[in-house]
């Protein structure tokens, strides 16, 4: 289970760094679905900011910490939803150009299984380790 304590905190080190998002330093050794899915939509949409420029960082920053996100950050959190749903229309701004393949969750948890060990069941109780 991923802890749920983290805190998303701006003022430590220099504003606008990418934040990986919650409970990266304190991942279970094997994922639900559901976490596995909130770790990589975090990371999709942190990957995103690594085009910004250290001020484009610094405004998003600032539209967050006033409730009034920059047209950039906006594109980032619709580009991320649009692949989390894929509705029949993008939402504008969107970050890129959407693939015309929806990324498969499914199939790229069940790969994060095989290839975990912690997440191999126990052949004599069917549970995970």
């Amino acid at each position: 289970m991923l802890d749920r304590s983290y805190a998303w905190d701006y003022t430590a080190g220099a504003p606008g760094t990418a934040d990986p998002g919650p409970n990266l330093d304190r991942l279970a050794p094997c994922l639900s679905e559901k976490e596995w899915n909130q770790l990589f939509f975090d990371l999709f949409h942190e990957s995103m900011h690594s085009t910004d420029s250290a001020i484009q960082r610094y405004v998003d920053t600032i539209g967050d910490k006033l409730k009034r996100p920059t047209r950039n950050h906006t594109s980032i959190h619709n580009r991320t939803a649009f692949e989390r749903i894929r509705p029949p229309n993008s939402p504008i701004p969107i970050w890129g150009t959407p693939r015309p393949t929806p990324v498969d969750g499914g199939s790229l948890y069940g790969e994060y299984r095989r290839r975990t060990p912690a997440c191999q069941c126990d052949p004599n109780s069917g549970e995970d380790r």
